[in-house]
């Protein structure tokens, strides 16, 4: 499961560099980009996935 993250329309992106600081900044996070830009926090799947 992906929730995407909204950013202010003025900047709405983050660089390659911003984001690679993002994700080190925040090790306990699964972020990932898709090939429009939108940032997405991948929720860890739970024990339940594996029946």
């Amino acid at each position: 499961m992906r929730f995407p993250i909204n950013l202010p329309a003025q900047e709405g992106r983050f660089t390659d560099d911003e984001l690679f600081a993002f994700c080190r900044a925040n090790p306990d996070l699964h972020i990932e980009r898709d090939e429009n830009g939108q940032i997405f926090f991948k929720v860890p799947t739970g024990t339940q996935t594996s029946y």
